[in-house]
């Protein structure tokens, strides 16, 4: 089975290195974006069974990366998983913009893998 590839786009250091240390260890490769602009250049070169996206970052937020997603076609079934560190103000245009769904940071965080797994179909090892 070939590895998973996860996109992260996040703009905090932090909560980049504990997110793909979270993922690496699942055994998924996962690559990382610090916002918007850079996830979509990175999507020209990358094709990502499933995004995990900030909602507030500079640059491109998290609701205007969805939508430019969701614009291609390639992209229109992928699963896009939008993190809310802001209570849910940004929730509702997260899931209108085509979010699969929306964890919030930090209280979802430890649900993240569970969440990847079933969305990617993966049975938890």
């Amino acid at each position: 089975m070939d590895q998973a590839i996860v996109l992260v786009v996040e703009d905090e250091l932090g909560v980049q290195r504990i997110l793909k240390e979270m993922l690496a260890e699942e055994g998924f490769d996962v690559q990382i974006a610090s916002n918007g602009a850079a996830a979509l250049q990175l999507l020209e070169v990358i094709n990502p069974d499933l995004i995990v996206t900030d909602l507030l970052m500079p640059e491109l937020g998290g609701v205007g990366l969805i939508q430019q997603v969701r614009k291609q076609e390639r992209f229109a079934q992928l699963p896009i998983v939008a993190l809310s560190g802001y209570g849910q103000s940004l929730e509702p245009a997260a899931i209108a913009a085509g979010a699969t769904l929306v964890l919030r940071k930090p209280d979802d965080i430890p649900h993240l893998i569970e969440t990847v797994n079933r969305l990617l179909g993966r049975s938890e090892a």
